[in-house]
């Protein structure tokens, strides 16, 4: 039985205690609430982290990394603590340092929130890895940006074919 209790003393300008109030809450209508909003937390947990393809939420202004899976993490050579000391910027090649301002402004400005661009990041062992980040722009209730949710696709080298063989 969940219960929540809030005691106060009555105290009159006297200072002495008159009275002592209780209100009492039972909470029980609400357990089935939380006990389905902690099924679907970790059914988002399990999908997010268990995610064969590299996955990263990042700030609405696109600059910072807020959360980040397992895949993403190897793909990069990174822990996932380590990830979270990192910018955007940080493991961006230089060459494609995009401001992180005009990806969120191009989340904004675009009708389905949503766009594709290709990118080099910098592995940890100071390797290069090509990507294709597709970029979701998710909204609080007044529509105001909340954060990014980035899927990451990497980039493979065309495979040589009989074709293109000397």
């Amino acid at each position: 039985m969940a219960r929540h209790t809030q005691s106060r003393r009555d105290r009159p300008q006297t200072g002495e205690v008159n009275d002592i109030i209780t209100v009492a809450r039972d909470n029980r209508r609400h357990e089935p609430r939380l006990e389905a909003l902690r099924e679907r937390e970790v059914l988002y947990r399990s999908v997010f982290d268990s995610a064969a393809q590299p996955v990263a939420l990042a700030t609405a202004d696109g600059t910072q990394l807020i959360r980040v899976n397992q895949s993403f993490c190897t793909l990069l050579g990174y822990s996932k603590s380590e990830m979270r000391e990192l910018s955007i910027d940080d493991i961006t090649h230089p060459a494609d340092r995009y401001n992180g301002a005009s990806l969120a402004a191009r989340a904004a400005n675009s009708d389905s929130k949503q766009f594709d661009y290709v990118k080099r990041y910098i592995r940890k062992d100071g390797g290069t890895v090509q990507v294709r980040v597709s970029v979701v722009q998710v909204c609080e209730a007044d529509g105001q940006p909340h954060y990014l949710i980035c899927h990451i696709q990497q980039l493979l080298p065309n495979p040589v074919t009989e074709d293109d063989a000397p």
